[in-house]
């Protein structure tokens, strides 16, 4: 079979394969990605066994989320201070 088909075609074949591959790979990632549903109690109540490096959150959206900071979820540890935003542009900003 290998006689009938020319090199570019082979190429061709194999091209198209990993292509149907990477799709199918990236499809999947969409698929199970978590982060769209990711809020910020879920990260700081992780009970993935991890060591837990957050202390006492308190949910602070109320007082900082407003006009001047547009962000869906806010939260304070002793540690750091946790921003939620409805998008990565947001987030960027």
């Amino acid at each position: 079979m290998s006689d009938l088909l020319t090199q570019g075609q082979r190429r061709l074949i194999v091209a198209a394969t990993l292509v149907t591959i990477a799709i199918t790979s990236l499809a999947g990632c969409a698929l199970f990605d978590r982060f769209p549903r990711l809020t910020i109690p879920m990260v700081l109540t992780d009970d993935s066994g991890a060591v837990d490096v957050t202390t006492h959150p308190i949910e602070i959206t109320d007082d900082v989320c407003n006009k001047t900071l547009e962000c869906v979820e806010a939260y304070r540890t002793d540690q750091a201070d946790y921003y939620r935003f409805s998008s990565r542009e947001m987030a960027n900003e």
